[in-house]
């Protein structure tokens, strides 16, 4: 019975560090990414923007920085022009928080968008990890929107490049083209949603 117990505790304690560890890949990008990696819109070093930094981890492994959310989401809304062929992408898209400057999901992250919020390549969007701190921000900037992953449509991409969206597919939404939302992780934590 003994034996039994520290079999079952031994092979428990294996499961969870292996899960652990799963969660763990992927709640921060790689420090050569941050180092070394180039923005796939712009071309420009991710160290030189650190706050500004999105990574996106492709389906086949490899990891794709972007400078500020605006150029994720033209990639996103473009990715044969960036890469060359449409790749579906694991689903996992980090972000930091804007006020605490810990990365989180920006899956799942609150966006604030505003006249007043400039990136490195002019109009961007900010995120935050908990919904009262982007309302707050938003408050403070004078931001236009706090909206999620899921709402962010061609229209807010034409706000961001200082344009007027095409009307046609102005509402069309940009994200699930490439992203998989059902595989993608939530903060670090699957069953913290915020």
């Amino acid at each position: 019975m003994i034996i039994r117990y520290g079999l079952f505790l031994t092979a428990a304690v294996i499961v969870l560090s292996a899960y652990g560890s799963a969660i763990a890949a992927d709640t921060e990008p790689p420090s050569s990414i941050l180092k070394e990696g180039k923005c796939l819109v712009t071309k420009e070093s991710a160290s030189k923007y650190p706050d500004w930094v999105v990574c996106n981890k492709s389906s086949d492994g490899t990891w794709n920085v972007f400078i500020g959310m605006k150029t994720f989401l033209a990639y996103v809304n473009e990715p044969e022009k960036y890469i060359g062929s449409k790749v579906r992408h694991s689903g996992t898209v980090l972000i930091k928080d804007h006020k605490t400057h810990k990365w989180i999901s920006a899956l799942f992250a609150y966006f604030v968008v505003g006249e007043k919020i400039i990136g490195p390549f002019g109009r961007d969007a900010v995120a935050f990890a908990e919904k009262e701190d982007a309302e707050n921000y938003q408050k403070k900037v004078g931001g236009v929107a706090v909206l999620r992953m899921m709402d962010l449509r061609k229209s807010v991409l034409a706000f961001l490049n200082n344009s007027k969206p095409d009307t046609a597919d102005a509402d069309s939404v940009i994200v699930p083209k490439v992203i998989d939302i059902k595989n993608a992780p939530r903060s670090g934590t699957p069953s913290n949603p915020h």
